[in-house]
Order: C-alpha cells, then sequence, then structure tokens
C-alpha cells in the first residue's frame, strides 16, 4: 500500500504541473507552445524509462499543446524535438522523433 500512496502522489504532481500551466496560459491549452528542456530520467543519460518528463510531455499533448521538447541525448517517439533549447521556447529548428 505504501506504494500505491507513491504512485499516486506522483500523479497528482504531475497533474497540478499541467494546472500550472494551464493557468499561465489563460486557462486553454490547445495550440500552446510549451518548452520542455530534458526528457531523460536523470541527466547525462538516453534514459526515458518511467520520466516524469515524457509522461508530463505527453499530457500536455493530450490536453491540445505543441510541446517542444529539448535534451542533448534522449529523444522520445511522438514529441518534436528542439535541436537547441532555445529553440524549443522560440520555434527554431525541431524535428519529430519517429525511432
Amino acid at each position: 500500500s505504501l506504494m500505491e500512496g507513491v504512485i499516486a502522489a506522483n500523479a497528482d504532481q504531475q497533474d497540478r504541473v499541467i494546472e500550472k500551466v494551464r493557468v499561465a496560459v489563460g486557462g486553454d491549452l490547445r495550440s500552446r507552445r510549451v518548452a520542455i528542456w530534458g526528457l531523460a530520467f536523470k541527466a547525462g543519460t538516453d534514459d526515458t524509462r518511467d520520466s516524469p518528463a515524457v509522461r508530463l510531455a505527453i499530457a500536455l499533448q493530450d490536453a491540445g499543446a505543441d510541446v517542444i521538447a529539448y535534451d542533448p541525448q534522449a529523444s522520445v517517439e511522438g514529441i518534436a524535438m528542439a535541436d537547441d533549447a532555445p529553440g524549443a521556447v522560440d520555434g527554431g529548428a525541431t524535428s519529430f522523433c519517429s525511432s
């Protein structure tokens, strides 16, 4: 039951972040660009297994946001990737990871 509580608490945290982003953009995430810097579970790796950032990116996309991520080592299928950190924010060159 402890692990179930931890999992529920982590899900609640993700919901809080999504709500904060929603409020910050005026209530509607549709067609709003959201930049995510870092997808890997741990810095310096390309390991995205169980990454909170990936779950957040997918949830934001499901809510209608245009998510652009930047991570110097990791990429995830279905998430648009910027070539550099500023590009995730200002619409610089992006690619779509399909691997």
